[in-house]
């Protein structure tokens, strides 16, 4: 008596790196900025065809539909700071004198928030940046700042000038409702 042992086996294929299994069949990828219009058979290879309008395809891929390139709203504070191609997604960045608070994987800020303004009596200790908000720092003693400048002045010493102190005037702001807008003590309008 024989004993005939069967093995099953399936078959598999090892697609290369820029190639996707389609059936029984390694077919080749797209492209980057194409898309798959028709995938291979036994005489013909991948039909790809570029992506149009405003959409785009970062590698090369298998992917029937081409993704629609981000939107830069400036709602959240941004701005394009590197346009969408068909092989690459919109890089959005932050509009003027505000900073990136949130950022997806890839590097493109998501979300963004308008820099600290520094209040009179306070310095700019570091402007901020598209990545980071300014740093105020506090003025010591007998020295002031208009909180836009990087140092703070020393008030001036009346008697050391052999001169007499009339009056001491200390200035105060307050805030409009439209931003960055101040009147001071006198009721003049700043721009801040």
């Amino acid at each position: 008596m024989v004993n005939v042992v069967l093995f099953l086996c399936d078959i598999t294929y090892a697609c290369g790196v820029t190639e996707y299994e389609f059936g029984e069949k390694c077919c080749s990828m797209c492209e980057p900025g194409t898309r798959v219009v028709e995938h291979c058979s036994e005489n013909t290879n991948t039909s790809c065809a570029p992506c149009s309008g405003e959409t785009f395809i970062d590698t090369h891929s298998n992917f029937m539909k081409c993704f629609p390139c981000a939107v830069c709203d400036p709602g959240l504070n941004l701005k394009i700071y590197e346009a969408c191609t068909s092989t690459s997604n919109t890089v959005c960045g932050p509009l003027d004198q505000h900073f990136c608070t949130e950022q997806d994987r890839k590097g493109s800020c998501r979300k963004a928030e308008r820099h600290t303004i520094c209040k009179p009596g306070q310095f700019v200790k570091q402007k901020g940046t598209a990545s980071t908000d300014t740093i105020c720092g506090d003025c010591p003693d007998k020295a002031f700042s208009d909180g836009l400048s990087t140092y703070c002045k020393p008030h001036r010493d009346c008697k050391s000038e052999g001169l007499v102190e009339q009056e001491q005037y200390s200035l105060y702001l307050e805030k409009e409702e439209d931003e960055g807008s101040y009147r001071d003590n006198s009721g003049n309008k700043i721009s801040i």
